[in-house]
């Protein structure tokens, strides 16, 4: 399978569309969720369920930064779609969604949304995991492994965490646009790049 979320590009050369894959097998929450984020906040690709969306992250051109994944779904369920992309794409961020799934069965990088959600949360949580694809693609790793390469830095002293400075400044600039993005669309003005 393709890892989405490697990419030799330097950082700031991305100019691709953020897109986010939403794999839910209510045809409704994929038409909500497109209609939520479409065309001001990312691109979205739907996957009726597990076993399309899995095909969609292994054919697709362009790359995922990101997927949405509903938990309870016939055939290949949520759980299992994250359990792959943990083994073929460890650095592309999911989010799931549940109304009644057991959460303790999901890792913890995992954010999760809980149905009935609010349009507000499910944008905030995706654009923040649609940075942090972006940014794994743009430094090879993910904002959990620059922590960690931060905590490490720490401890073998001031150069090492310097390092991780400007990935984290792009990281934030990203964020920053995104979240302009946002505010610019609720005012329906266009989006000022910081």
């Amino acid at each position: 399978m393709k890892n989405h979320s490697d990419s030799d590009s330097a950082p700031g050369a991305d100019v691709t569309p953020l897109t986010l894959l939403v794999i839910d097998d209510e045809n409704r929450v994929r038409h909500l969720i497109r209609r939520m984020l479409e065309p001001h906040i990312c691109q979205v690709v739907e996957a009726g369920d597990g076993a399309e969306g899995l095909t969609i992250v292994e054919t697709h051109t362009a790359p995922i930064h990101a997927v949405l994944t509903d938990l309870r779904m016939p055939g290949i369920d949520g759980a299992e779609v994250i359990e792959a992309l943990a083994l073929c794409c460890p650095r592309l961020p999911v989010v799931a969604m549940t109304a009644q799934a057991d959460a303790s069965l999901i890792p913890p990088s995992v954010r999760i949304i809980a149905k009935p959600f609010e349009p507000r949360d499910v944008i905030a949580t995706v654009i923040d995991a649609l940075v942090q694809g972006r940014a794994a693609r743009a430094n090879g790793k993910t904002q959990a492994d620059a922590r960690a390469e931060g905590r490490t830095g720490a401890r073998n002293g001031v150069g090492a965490a310097r390092e991780t400075r400007p990935r984290t400044t792009t990281i934030q600039r990203e964020n920053l646009n995104l979240i302009a993005a946002v505010l610019a669309l609720r005012e329906r003005r266009p989006a000022r790049r910081i």
